[in-house]
């Protein structure tokens, strides 16, 4: 994801900028 995401865009898109993120790393911890 690009840092214009985070850095414009309403705060909407960023929460949901945020969760994606958070499932992520959520899958990521669950693979180790």
């Amino acid at each position: 994801m690009s840092e214009k995401c985070f850095a414009g865009g309403d705060a909407a898109h960023r929460n949901e900028a945020i969760k994606a993120w958070e499932s992520v790393a959520k899958c990521d911890g669950l693979l180790k």
